[in-house]
């Protein structure tokens, strides 16, 4: 995007820290005309520099947990690999669906209940597009620190107040249907309206915003943001895998890395490496003098690392689509 101004930048930033914001609230807060707001916005949409606006929802809380996949094709032409993209995102449990670059070419996250509900998942897509894959990993996600793109508004260190998502089992809840439905419409579109869904649900516009609310203060709905392409604005999202020579440094090294404008989310998962750090950058280089820079003030802190570009995003949903009652009361518990 050749034309992309400060200004917009202004605007993706803010979006993110709050994509349901009034247009009147957001330019009275980075003072613009309400008109050429809406024109800024429609005109980044239109661009698909703005993908789609979701809901940061922390499904761990009613009983999901977290699998990564990644792996490498073979064997494969377009026509397969659209088919097994589409097989992916199709699927009612998977939260991210994406094309790599790198020592991945595909990258799945699923949500599931246990290990026991995801070994039929994980047998049916060997049986089906085995041939088609190899090297493939899987990684058990513990918990995601998830920031907004602070190097939009400031290439210097992330202000300690700036607000970031944490994702990771903190309570067990009971999420009634009607909650539940609410949950599914927002993570799908974080703007969906509250007289839209009243209508849709038979209840009360203000019965869905104390809902809302509700959800809001036992941590389920964490914020509401939007999906950027950054390759629109002449950026690589990158992400590493880090490989330490003790997990005692884990906490000193997200500490560090929390402060990185560039640093989108880390999290810390069982499985191929100790730490994963997603980065915005400006190129490839610029993620290694990132990555130099943390390791040249904490010699032998890190081991080594390997990354994967992320390209194409294929789908992006917060909550699995299709959830089954354990019982026949009107809640539903996970």
């Amino acid at each position: 995007m050749h034309d992309f101004t400060e200004k917009d930048k202004e605007i993706l930033y803010n979006l993110d820290t709050n994509s349901r914001k009034s247009i009147r609230r957001i330019a009275k807060e980075i003072n613009i005309p309400e008109n050429s707001l809406r024109y800024r916005i429609k005109r980044l949409e239109d661009k698909q520099v703005i993908i789609r606006y979701y809901t940061s929802i922390n499904s761990y809380n009613f009983g999901f947990n977290v699998i990564k996949f990644y792996t490498k094709y073979i064997n494969i032409n377009s026509a397969k690999k659209r088919q097994i993209i589409d097989y992916f995102s199709k699927m009612p449990n998977t939260w991210v669906v994406s094309t790599l670059e790198g020592e991945f070419d595909l990258g799945i996250i699923f949500w599931v209940h246990n290990i026991n509900s995801f070994y039929p998942i994980w047998n049916k897509i060997f049986v089906h597009h085995g041939e088609y894959l190899t090297n493939s990993k899987l990684f058990f996600q513990y918990e995601a620190l998830s920031f907004r793109p602070t190097y939009l508004i400031t290439n210097k260190i992330r202000p300690e107040n700036e607000k970031y998502d944490i994702t990771r089992q903190e309570k067990q809840l009971e999420i009634s249907k009607n909650d539940m439905k609410i949950l599914q419409s927002f993570s799908s579109n974080a703007k969906t309206s509250i007289i839209k869904l009243s209508r849709e649900m038979n209840l009360t516009s203000s019965t869905i915003s104390n809902r809302i609310k509700n959800l809001k203060k036992n941590g389920v709905i964490q914020s509401y943001r939007i999906d950027i392409d950054v390759s629109k604005l002449g950026l690589y999202h990158i992400k590493a895998d880090v490989f330490l020579n003790n997990l005692k440094d884990i906490s000193k090294v997200i500490k560090s890395f929390k402060k990185c404008p560039y640093v989108v989310c880390i999290m810390k998962s069982i499985g191929h490496s100790d730490v994963e750090i997603e980065f915005h950058v400006k190129n490839i280089a610029h993620f290694h003098q990132l990555m130099m820079k943390f390791m040249d003030k904490n010699p032998k802190t890190i081991k080594n690392y390997t990354f994967f570009q992320g390209r194409i995003s294929h789908k992006l949903r917060w909550i699995p689509q299709i959830i089954k009652s354990k019982n026949r009361s009107n809640m539903i518990k996970y």
